[in-house]
């Protein structure tokens, strides 16, 4: 059963029953949904329909006397083609603008106020991953001396993430050398990516045989394959987990111990939000999808210009109210991409 072969009935019901456990967190029968709905079938018309629902893996029930609820698999059905997406009301818009007017400084300040922008407004944890930094705008490059073999790289990018490597050179570098090296990789470098300098760098290499500038060009190369950030104090911001945590009402500790690893571990929510591509839009992951834990879900969406640089999320109950969450995330992301991308923000 897909979409495509639902009838009117079919969609309106199944959405039904998805809205109310959303609203509520709590089973529905056949009489409660078509009073509160206003339906115009029967309450024999939504029970066997309701039971065609359950047939097809889309409805589940604990005993025979409850009611209803949605499964997974009718979250992703209704995500996909039953919801109706609101627009971001005009008081949330000029609140994230607010909040993002009055953030100064790194890219670091930028990424934690993400995340909690992204918490305050949607009750659940809010994520965002470090960009990467292959695809931010240089803002400047230098060379310094550290002693005679040994000149450390400083690469500054809009924003004020700052990348470094060390050269280890066979000679000493004579000090003139050393500035004249420097501004032309300054010079150079503004407003290219680390990709792009990586073009230019090996384009040069070519009628350049000087064995110092070739020892900078080997350390350029290596800073584009595995570039080493610094000034941010984590490659995942996360807010407002805790007191996410604190509401949840939990049948055994076991599931408490499993939600609060993956947010103290990180590894498996960078992960799947590493999976966001920059054509993808938003994304809605569903817990079960992925072997996270039932009944979470987590909506995504990755910023920067052309190429991603990073991803925004807010990850929560698998009943989370998709269609504000996810205009939620994808203004956000929005305004986001402006900041990195410009340098910072601009009405």
């Amino acid at each position: 059963m897909n979409s495509r072969i639902l009838s009117q009935k079919d969609r309106i019901i199944l959405s039904a029953v998805v809205d109310y456990y959303i609203n509520t967190g709590s089973p529905v029968g056949s009489k409660t949904l078509a009073e509160l709905y206003n339906l115009h079938w029967s309450s024999a018309t939504i029970r066997n329909t309701m039971s065609k629902f359950m047939e097809n893996g889309y409805l589940s029930q604990q005993h025979i006397s409850a009611g209803r609820v949605p499964t997974d698999k009718a979250f992703r059905l209704y995500i996909d083609s039953l919801m109706h997406i609101e627009e971001l009301s005009k008081d949330k818009i000029g609140f994230i603008n607010k909040r993002y007017r009055d953030v100064q400084g790194t890219v670091d300040e930028l990424l934690f106020e993400t995340s909690s922008v992204l918490s305050d407004i949607s009750e659940f944890a809010g994520l965002v991953t470090l960009p990467d930094c292959k695809y931010l705008e240089i803002n400047s490059s230098k060379l310094i001396k550290i002693d005679k073999r040994k000149i450390l790289l400083i690469i500054i990018f809009k924003g004020g993430l700052t990348a470094k490597t060390l050269i280890n050179l066979k000679k000493e570098i004579p000090e003139d050398v050393l500035k004249r090296l420097s501004y032309y990789l300054n010079s150079v470098s503004e407003h290219l990516t680390l990709d792009d300098l990586k073009t230019t760098v090996l384009s040069e290499l070519k009628y350049k045989k000087d064995e110092i500038y070739n020892e900078i060009v080997k350390s350029i190369l290596k800073l584009t394959d595995q570039p080493n950030l610094e000034g941010s104090s984590s490659d995942l911001f996360i807010k407002g987990h805790k007191s996410f945590i604190d509401k949840m009402n939990f049948n055994n500790t076991d599931d408490i111990k499993e939600l609060i690893k993956a947010f103290e571990e990180k590894r498996y929510l960078i992960e799947i939000l590493s999976k966001v591509g920059s054509g993808d839009g938003i994304r809605v992951f569903i817990g079960s999808e992925h072997g996270m834990m039932n009944g979470f879900s987590l909506v995504a969406c990755s910023y920067g210009k052309n190429k991603r640089l990073g991803t925004i999320g807010v990850f929560g109950l698998l009943r989370m109210d998709y269609s504000k969450i996810i205009p939620l995330v994808g203004y956000t992301a929005e305004i986001v991409s402006k900041i990195v991308n410009n340098g910072g923000y601009y009405d």
